[in-house]
């Protein structure tokens, strides 16, 4: 077996685990926006950047003379010199130097999988979506039951919903637990399903699966989507039901048949568990309850704090992952602003928000020319009203795997 291929298989085994949080704590802190660990799928990665490491550097980082390189690139570049030139400005360098380097390892991702040669675009996404199965029963299971599990092994940390902190819906003066599957909030959980539902949505109207793949696709479709229900999260709800339509518009004429079907399959499941737990889903989709109105309060004060810090240091920022020790009153409850842009203007300045909007704009562009806007779209939502995409290693790492197999079939 050479190198190469070592390299792929390693790929894919980090593709196929990396919903799971399992890592080493090398700073521990309350707040896991705060906390320093390296995650034991990182080292499936070690083998794949010592085999392409050198031509990905010198293919992305070198500039001969009269070399274009696409403006994307570029825009790569600034935002990585961004973040790396405020760690000057961060009181807590060694943190800022986490984060960039979690920066790094999400750029080393995004250039492995956009290479055709080295990950196909269907075997990455048939591998992406068995791994999200797991996750998506774990949370389906810790919702119906109202129970979860710690396991260090995997990475999945015990929920209660008596416990404050926890993510929960009260009704009637009782709580009850969202599901977390297993990642560290149920707005990640109900995230990642959007994007697992859009994927089988877009590759199912394309008629490219077999018959095994079909059979797959519809089942995996079943289980993510139940497990976006239980998720609770309003801001995946309203990407998935902005987005699935745009495909459903897209492929109306091609695929007809499939569409009728799909639709009917998310009616007669939302009825199946929208109806027993109706009283949930009216408080939340109401935002009337108490932990919902606590909720908005403090949505609303994330948002002044991060205008006060950008006020503060427009250009650089406040130092890459030292948001929360920024804020004048920071402690361990504090919480990033939910906001992806904000979150990320506030921290590396201005030009690092720009050339993060250059590449945004640039993956919607290519991602219109192929149908996979809606996936785009999904992202941008997300990134309105949460900040996962950004302050979260598998977030962050999420993001650039999904660019990846975007602009893979036009490299």
């Amino acid at each position: 077996m050479n190198k190469e291929l070592i390299g792929k298989y390693c790929l894919y085994l980090w593709l196929l685990v990396w919903p799971w949080q399992t890592k080493l704590i090398l700073r521990p802190n309350d707040s896991n926006y705060l906390e320093i660990s390296f995650f034991a799928a990182w080292l499936l990665l070690i083998i794949p950047l010592i085999v392409w490491g050198k031509k990905i550097f010198l293919e992305n980082y070198s500039f001969k003379t009269g070399e274009k390189k696409a403006y994307w690139c570029w825009s790569l570049f600034i935002l990585e010199a961004t973040i790396l030139f405020s760690i000057v400005a961060a009181s807590d360098r060694l943190l800022s130097l986490f984060h960039y380097f979690i920066f790094v390892l999400g750029l080393s991702i995004f250039y492995l999988f956009i290479k055709k040669e080295i990950t196909p675009i269907k075997e990455s996404i048939n591998i992406f979506i068995i791994s999200l199965i797991t996750p998506a029963l774990l949370g389906l299971w810790q919702f119906f039951s109202q129970k979860t599990f710690a396991c260090k092994w995997l990475g999945v940390a015990s929920h209660s919903a008596s416990t404050l902190g926890s993510a929960v819906i009260e009704t009637s003066g009782v709580r009850y637990l969202r599901a977390y599957g297993s990642f560290d909030h149920p707005n990640i959980l109900g995230g990642v399903m959007v994007i697992g539902l859009l994927i089988i949505l877009y590759y199912s109207f394309k008629r490219e699966l077999t018959r095994k793949n079909r059979i797959f696709y519809l089942l995996s479709f079943a289980v993510f989507y139940s497990t976006l229900l239980v998720s609770f999260s309003r801001s995946a709800l309203l990407a998935f039901f902005i987005t699935a339509p745009l495909l459903f518009i897209k492929f109306k004429k091609t695929a007809k048949s499939l569409l009728i079907f799909y639709s009917s399959l998310v009616i007669f499941i939302s009825l199946v568990i929208i109806i027993p737990n109706r009283d949930l889903f009216l408080v939340r989709s109401t935002a009337t309850g108490r932990l919902e109105q606590k909720s908005l309060t403090e949505r609303a004060t994330y948002l002044e704090q991060a205008w006060s810090l950008i006020k503060i240091k427009p250009l650089q920022g406040v130092g890459a992952g030292n948001y929360i020790l920024a804020l004048p009153d920071s402690n361990q409850y504090s919480q990033p602003v939910h906001n992806y842009w904000l979150l990320l203007w506030a921290e590396v300045g201005i030009f690092g928000l720009l050339s993060a909007l250059i590449f945004w704009f640039y993956l919607l562009t290519i991602s219109y020319s192929k149908n996979l806007h809606p996936i785009i779209i999904a992202l941008f939502i997300f990134s309105l009203f949460d900040h996962w995409l950004l302050s979260s290693a598998l977030g962050l790492l999420l993001f650039f795997f999904i660019s990846a197999l975007i602009i893979q079939q036009d490299t």
